[in-house]
């Protein structure tokens, strides 16, 4: 729509040139009074918002379309600012991009908040294009812009649905874990009882073992860590949250993973690796978001393993640094591999080979990364069972 206008501008004024070059004086008046009107005409019947404003943002122009939108009339909108129709938190950000346009003139979409009433927030796009005068100036701006209300909610609805989605699915998986989770709680709270009740019996002899009771004491001080470490983990997965980026470090995150599923490894008879290269740098990363990608593989690698015989179950989790400088988590089984079916659609949503599964948990998971700038991959291993792959940039610091 800009392009056309401005291609429109510059045809009526070759146009009016030549009225000028061939037509005696007394016509030229009439002929640029045809050239503006059919030029205003052409610009009060767009339905798009058009303006003109100087580099301090004063409105010098508005079309009528400008002006339904805003309930206000020509007379009131022109020789305000129009950075005053928008929210505060958003006009440091418009002025930083004006500036950087007068500073290096080009077109390009622009997109802000805008007060449509005292309790009405609506949302607008625009494109902008420097006009200068003849020594290169910035004397005025021309914009072109559009309502976008609508799709920013749809685009919210979405982010809020995909949420969800990702919230269930990490409920899910924990489901799945809840007998060993119930485990991982029932037997540090049981040492408790029993440290608890040798500490009895030893305060009642004479003269009472202070190394003993020390000792007594010390562990049920960590079987409480370990019961409280569980609960914060689960209260973390748990808990519905927005996206968090901070630097995370994937060894420890890992740990905390396995920590987690350790219980429903340990009854299912799987031996783990770790493997970690030295000197690992930090990931930005949502922490949770990054446990849910993380725990998701290693209880699809259990799943894998389940026809194996308990004596041939090993679940190997290694970290490192490519040349391109990711960081590189893959979760390998022994088990029964990818079928060449299974291949083709293993990252679509709702395509899974589990009884119970809903078919979301790896597409969440890719989706996950390439949120992070990150990919996953899978493929089957020279033996038995399959590779999961996800790679995660670096934290800019750690370049």
């Amino acid at each position: 729509m800009l392009i056309a206008l401005i291609a429109l501008t510059v045809l009526l004024a070759l146009a009016i040139v030549a009225l000028l070059l061939r037509t005696p004086p007394t016509q030229v008046n009439s002929a640029l009074q045809v050239s503006e009107e059919r030029y205003r005409n052409v610009v009060e019947a767009q339905t798009d918002l058009i303006c003109r404003y100087l580099p301090d943002t004063t409105l010098t122009f508005v079309n009528e379309a400008y002006c339904r939108y805003f309930g206000r009339t020509r007379e009131q909108l022109i020789g305000t600012r129009f950075i005053e129709l928008m929210p505060e938190r958003d006009r440091a950000k418009s002025l930083d991009h004006i500036q950087s346009l007068i500073a290096h003139p080009r077109t390009e979409p622009f997109t802000h908040e805008v007060l449509q009433s005292e309790d009405k927030i609506g949302w607008q796009q625009w494109i902008d294009h420097v006009i200068t005068d003849s020594h290169g100036r910035v004397v005025e701006i021309q914009a072109i812009g559009r309502d976008v209300t609508q799709l920013k909610v749809a685009e919210a609805e979405t982010v809020d649905r995909r949420e969800q989605i990702t919230h269930s699915t990490r409920v899910a998986i924990l489901g799945q874990l809840s007998s060993a989770l119930a485990q991982d709680l029932t037997q540090p709270l049981t040492a408790i009882l029993c440290n608890a009740q040798a500490a009895q019996l030893l305060l009642r002899r004479a003269p009472i073992d202070i190394e003993e009771m020390q000792s007594t004491l010390g562990d049920i001080v960590a079987d409480n860590a370990r019961v409280s470490g569980v609960i914060t983990r689960l209260h973390v997965l748990l808990k519905r949250n927005t996206l968090v980026l901070e630097p995370v470090d994937v060894a420890h995150l890992t740990t905390e993973v396995l920590d987690l599923a350790r219980g429903q490894l340990v009854e299912r008879h799987i031996a783990v690796i770790v493997e970690l290269a030295p000197g690992l740098p930090a990931v930005l990363a949502d922490r949770v978001q990054l446990q849910q990608v993380l725990l998701n593989l290693v209880s699809n690698a259990m799943d894998a393993m389940s026809q194996n015989s308990p004596q041939d179950r090993k679940l190997t989790v290694s970290m490192s640094l490519n040349e391109a400088r990711l960081v590189v988590v893959s979760v390998v089984d022994n088990g029964c591999g990818i079928t060449p079916q299974a291949s083709q659609r293993l990252f679509e949503p709702f395509v899974t080979t589990k009884l119970q599964g809903m078919g979301l948990g790896l597409a969440i998971c890719r989706s996950i990364v390439a949120a992070h700038g990150g990919d996953l991959r899978a493929h089957n291993n020279a033996g038995p069972g399959a590779t999961f792959t996800f790679s995660l940039p670096v934290e800019a610091q750690a370049i």
